[in-house]
């Protein structure tokens, strides 16, 4: 468990932070890298749909938040992305 526990407080964002969380654990655990990919590809796509979220403020702490937690898994996912295309 990370020693930061961020909390977004938006409906939208919690409507998927268990399955993103599964997901990201799945990439970290997986020693396959046909499953990482997957999971990453997964993980990708639904947070393309979070980063499209119509009631984003950027003075809004909680739209921050939610921004900078999708970033970082974004970044993730890419990683994973980018080296199992390398290791292919």
């Amino acid at each position: 468990m990370s020693k930061y526990n961020f909390r977004v407080e938006c409906p939208f964002f919690l409507e998927h932070e268990d399955k993103m969380k599964k997901l990201s654990q799945s990439i970290h655990q997986s020693k396959l890298i046909s499953r990482k990919l997957s999971k990453a590809q997964e993980l990708t796509d639904i947070l393309k749909n979070l980063s499209t979220c119509h009631r984003y403020d950027d003075k809004n702490e909680v739209f921050q938040s939610c921004n900078f937690i999708l970033k970082l898994r974004s970044e993730s996912a890419r990683i994973v992305i980018e080296a199992s295309e390398i290791a292919s």
